[in-house]
């Protein structure tokens, strides 16, 4: 059960990253980056995939709406 639920929290997870333009992920990253010791500055220059697995951790750890931030 728990196992379950882990893995709709993933889909989930991979659905609100698709949605998000390489741009929207860069700047959320830099918004929630504190979360793992990553500067706004810094957000830009990591590469795509690297910004999108932190934020996959981010929201995996966070309610499904912690990725929508103001004007995402």
């Amino acid at each position: 059960m728990f196992t379950s639920h882990i893995g709709e929290m993933d889909q989930e997870a991979e659905r609100e990253l698709e949605t998000l333009s390489d741009f929207d992920a860069r700047t959320r990253l830099g918004e929630v980056g504190g979360a793992f010791g990553v500067t706004a500055e810094q957000a830009q220059n990591l590469p795509i995939n690297v910004v999108r697995g932190l934020l996959r951790k981010y929201l995996l750890a966070s309610p499904p709406e912690a990725l929508k931030g103001p004007g995402l």
